[in-house]
C-alpha cells in the first residue's frame, strides 16, 4: 500500500513529527505510549537500547526509522508481540517508501546535498540497495537485514506477559551491514 504521510517523512527526511502527530491521539487507547529516543543518526554498527512499557491490553511493538543514505529507504516492526518474542532477535529488512525512484543521482539524495525529488507514485516494497548506478557509492550498500532487535525482558514489567509500545521514528539504523565485497 502508499505510504502514509507521516512514513513519508520518516523515509524521505528523517522526520518523525508527522507521524508522532498523527499518532498521538491515540496514546491511552489503542496505543500505550509513543517514543523517540534518539536524537541524532546512528552511525554503521552501532546500536542502543530503549526500554518500552507495557500492560496487558498493549502487547505489541511497531517501530520505523529512516535508512540514511538512501532518499525514501527506512526500515521498522510492524505489530510485534513482544511476549511472544522475548528473548529472541527479529531481523529487520530495508524497505523502499515508494515515494522516490531511486535514481541515486546526487541532486535526489540529500546524504550527497541534493534537494530534489524525483516521484516516484508507488507502493511499500522492499528497498533494492543502493547499486552504484549514478553518485551515490556501491560502498553505501547493505544487505539485509539492516537492523536486528534483540527483545529482552525488564525486571521492572509488573506481568510477565505484559510487555508493550509503538515506537516511532527511531531516526537511525540499529544496525547497519556493509556488503562485503568479493
Amino acid at each position: 500500500q502508499p505510504a502514509s504521510l507521516g512514513l513519508q517523512k520518516i523515509a524521505e527526511e528523517g522526520d518523525r513529527s508527522q507521524a508522532l502527530t498523527d499518532l498521538a491521539p491515540m496514546v491511552g487507547g489503542s496505543i500505550l505510549d509513543l517514543e523517540s529516543p534518539l536524537t541524532s543518526p546512528l552511525p554503521p554498527l552501532g546500536s542502543f537500547s530503549v526500554t518500552v512499557g507495557a500492560d496487558a491490553a498493549h502487547p505489541l511493538l511497531s517501530a520505523m526509522w529512516m535508512l540514511g543514505r538512501t532518499n525514501d529507504g527506512f526500515a521498522g516492526l510492524d505489530s510485534i508481540d513482544l511476549a511472544a518474542a522475548a528473548g529472541t532477535s527479529i531481523d529487520v529488512v530495508g524497505l523502499d517508501a515508494g515515494t522516490e525512484n531511486n535514481n541515486e543521482k546526487a541532486a535526489y539524495m540529500a546524504a550527497l546535498g541534493g534537494h530534489l525529488r524525483d516521484p516516484e507514485n508507488g507502493v511499500i516494497h522492499l528497498h533494492p540497495g543502493i547499486l552504484g548506478i549514478a553518485d551515490a557509492p556501491i560502498a553505501w550498500n547493505w544487505t539485509n537485514p539492516v537492523a536486528r532487535i534483540q527483545v529482552a525482558r525488564a525486571s521492572a514489567v509488573p506481568e510477565p506477559g505484559a510487555l508493550s509500545l509503538l515506537v516511532v521514528g527511531l531516526l537511525p539504523l540499529i544496525r547497519y551491514r556493509r556488503r562485503q565485497a568479493a
